[in-house]
């Protein structure tokens, strides 16, 4: 049975040197599980600094990779289109060169153009002709009476290049100079 008697007195437990260390080792526990927290802390901050400075200089490089490819890109397309310019120079230079050699009325108009240029005081002229040519102009200049024709052969000429001169006047038909004139003015 319980006795009702009123408590008089509360008399607190002793505390004794076991609950006194407890006490001192949970602080140090909470003490160290801080100082833990704050060095992984100030570690993952650093951390966060180095991977963005890591990454900035990783987009940098990217960037100026990048930049590098562009220039290539651009030299390579322009190193294209020189080429390919020289090879559509080189192809039509050759179509020319044949039609000159096979279609004989581009050169007898030549020739008369040239021939007309020349003075009718003048006697004597002078051509000087690629030798595919040679046949061509002979027949052109059997029909020129009024005017004595010396016609001469230089291989060195290109075909369709004609040479004529007489005592004051030279006129000189270069088609190489007229086809680069004309690609000049078409590239610039």
């Amino acid at each position: 049975m319980q006795s009702n008697q009123p408590i008089q007195s509360w008399i607190p437990p002793k505390i004794d040197e076991a609950a006194s260390t407890h006490s001192k080792k949970y602080e140090e526990v909470i003490l160290s599980n801080q100082l833990k927290q704050d060095g992984f802390d100030k570690g993952y901050q650093e951390g966060l600094i180095k991977a963005e400075k890591e990454n900035q200089s990783q987009q940098a490089k990217l960037k100026n990779f990048i930049s590098d490819l562009s220039k290539i890109k651009l030299e390579l397309i322009q190193e294209a289109e020189c080429a390919l310019s020289d090879i559509v120079i080189t192809v039509a230079k050759k179509i020319i060169n044949h039609e000159l050699t096979v279609n004989k009325t581009i050169i007898e108009e030549i020739i008369r153009e040239m021939l007309g240029k020349i003075p009718s005081s003048n006697k004597v002229v002078k051509i000087k002709v690629h030798p595919d040519n040679l046949e061509t102009i002979k027949k052109i200049i059997a029909d020129e009476t009024d005017k004595e024709m010396e016609l001469s052969v230089d291989a060195s000429l290109s075909i369709g290049c004609i040479k004529v001169k007489s005592d004051h006047t030279k006129v000189e038909y270069n088609m190489d100079e007229i086809f680069d004139s004309v690609i000049k003015k078409i590239l610039i």
